[in-house]
């Protein structure tokens, strides 16, 4: 049987950070170029930042974080 695992953000903060830097992440890779760019660039830097920032509340947040 195949068990399909989604990241909840309500139980854990770090699944919805996890969830945000890959969607500024590919915002930011098809961002064109200009104006766009950089903000999309601004908007992946926050993003980074929060991910390595953000609590968790279990003791797989670096596990989680390393297989990202």
């Amino acid at each position: 049987m195949l068990h399909v695992r989604t990241l909840d953000p309500a139980a854990n903060p770090i699944h919805g950070a996890i969830a945000r830097h890959r969607i500024v992440y590919d915002a930011f890779q098809v961002a064109p170029e200009g104006e766009a760019s950089v903000i999309a660039n601004d908007d992946y830097e926050a993003a980074t930042d929060a991910l390595g920032t953000t609590p968790c509340g279990s003791r797989f947040k670096p596990l989680v974080q390393w297989k990202r």
